[in-house]
């Protein structure tokens, strides 16, 4: 295995520019409920066995990355082992922690959520949140980034968790910006979300 541990939207322009098709906040929650929360509170958890934590994601690890992608997966994955985060991985190269386990109902493709979030970059700069905006956000799973489509479907109903997302599922190369051209998110930027599923919304009758 080659030497690692190189210790080296807004996610929401609006809910149009990133979401598609996402549609009015939902306010289930009193205003005073919703503004009173500042922030995720609850953090990744620390991995109690780094070498098996080595083993878990070596696969996303490449000694000669050919391409944007490859470079992408092995800087995330590189990060997440520095960080010392007991997190899984997906074929993608997706990086996920089930902090709060959600209950037995099941998100699927499609389904209509409310999710608090906070977005980061690595270094701790807080591109966007929801928290801050003080409403959850209303979406359908499959009108977002690649990896929270894919991330979110691992929490279930009521489920937190942690996503560190390389820059091919995220905003890739292009970044993004806003209305204005003013940039938001950088090119070949690390995502790392705390995303809480508050509800599965069911479909009006």
């Amino acid at each position: 295995m080659y030497k690692m541990l190189r210790f080296f939207p807004i996610l929401l322009v609006s809910c149009f520019s990133f979401w598609g098709c996402a549609s009015d906040q939902v306010t289930s929650q009193s205003d005073e409920d919703l503004t009173s929360i500042t922030g995720p509170d609850w953090s990744a958890i620390q991995a109690t066995d780094n070498e098996a934590l080595l083993l878990r994601l070596a696969g996303n690890l490449n000694p000669k990355p050919e391409n944007h992608i490859e470079k992408g997966k092995n800087d995330a994955t590189e990060w997440v082992i520095a960080q010392n985060w007991d997190m899984q991985t997906t074929r993608t190269g997706l990086l996920y922690q089930v902090v709060v386990p959600g209950d037995q109902r099941k998100i699927r493709w499609g389904d209509r959520l409310q999710v608090h979030y906070e977005g980061t970059f690595t270094d701790g700069t807080i591109f966007d949140s929801s928290f801050k905006r003080g409403k959850p956000l209303e979406f359908y799973l499959g009108n977002t980034i690649a990896g929270w489509n894919e991330g979110i479907s691992f929490l279930g109903e009521g489920g937190k968790g942690v996503f560190v997302i390389p820059p091919h599922l995220g905003y890739g190369q292009l970044g993004l910006r806003d209305n204005a051209g003013k940039i938001i998110v950088p090119s070949e930027k690390i995502l790392v979300f705390r995303v809480s599923v508050l509800s599965i919304i069911e479909p009006a009758d």
